[in-house]
């Protein structure tokens, strides 16, 4: 079984990340230790993209929750100037 990561970015675009083979399946199949060399460093490099991906969307989050924070302040003050202008 191989199951494909797909993340979306901020701007909209899709990221393809990986896949990921049951570590039965892939040992069972691997009988040459350079193979299993090659096997570490491909893992190591999908690892440090997974990696990378999650500091683009931690970056993400970080910048919509400040956005989203400031317009609620401002919708809040609004709220309030309206009910002030009410009274």
């Amino acid at each position: 079984m191989s199951v494909r990561f797909k993340i979306r970015s901020g701007d909209g675009k899709q990221l393809e990340v990986g896949s990921y083979e049951g570590q039965g399946q892939r040992l069972a199949k691997i009988k040459d230790i350079n193979e299993m060399k090659m096997l570490i460093s491909e893992l190591q490099k999908e690892l440090a993209e997974l990696e990378k991906c999650n500091e683009e969307l931690e970056d993400e989050i970080e910048m919509k929750k400040a956005a989203y924070m400031d317009e609620i302040a401002e919708l809040e003050c609004a709220i309030d100037e309206m009910f002030w202008h009410q009274g």
